[in-house]
């Protein structure tokens, strides 16, 4: 009789007699032995675990999901844009400097000098009393107000006709981008 026949053998008999499989290693003989399913559920001990666990990670990324969808909120800051120790920030009407970071095409937004001293207002997040991080570009969360209305701030190829939301070259012909404030309700919904 060979080790592995012997080990399973072992195994059927402790299970006849009422041995739990967790005395085998997490549901494994010695020599690697599977133990047979349960006849009712059809799940080894191994699966019950792992199932436990996946349930446990489940339960705790659920709560994750709901503590951070109910940060979501965004508030506006408005002010004056303008870069102050290199840094593009906004001076408010109470003359507080508030500080403004955002992913890179926001970056790009906030660091165009034709946009420098215009009535700025963005949306966000404050992670400091006076640093603020603007939401993703695609939300469209910067705004410029322009004649007492809040215009989109869009940049605009006049060879191509191709429109972006941030400043630079034209993808197509390479030529500079036009600044262009657009009403919300002239611009597609999608960016």
């Amino acid at each position: 009789m060979r080790n592995t026949d012997r080990a399973c053998n072992l195994y059927e008999a402790g299970r006849r007699m009422g041995i739990s499989a967790r005395l085998w290693r997490g549901g494994q003989t010695a020599d690697g032995c599977r133990p047979h399913a349960n006849p009712t559920t059809g799940r080894t001990a191994k699966s019950r675990v792992y199932n436990k666990v996946m349930r446990t990670c489940l339960v705790w990324l659920a709560l994750g999901m709901g503590c951070l969808a109910a940060d979501s909120e965004s508030i506006a800051v408005r002010g004056k844009l303008m870069e102050h120790q290199g840094k593009a920030a906004i001076e408010t009407a109470a003359r507080k400097l508030i500080y403004l970071e955002g992913d890179e095409p926001t970056t790009g937004v906030i660091r165009d000098a034709r946009l420098r001293g215009s009535d700025f207002e963005a949306r966000g997040r404050f992670t400091a009393p006076d640093r603020f991080r603007i939401d993703p570009i695609h939300t469209r969360a910067i705004s410029v107000y322009k004649d007492g209305k809040p215009r989109l701030v869009t940049y605009w190829c006049e060879t191509c006709g191709i429109r972006s939301w941030t400043p630079g070259k034209c993808w197509c012909c390479q030529e500079e981008t036009a600044l262009d404030l657009r009403d919300s309700e002239t611009l597609p919904d999608t960016p």
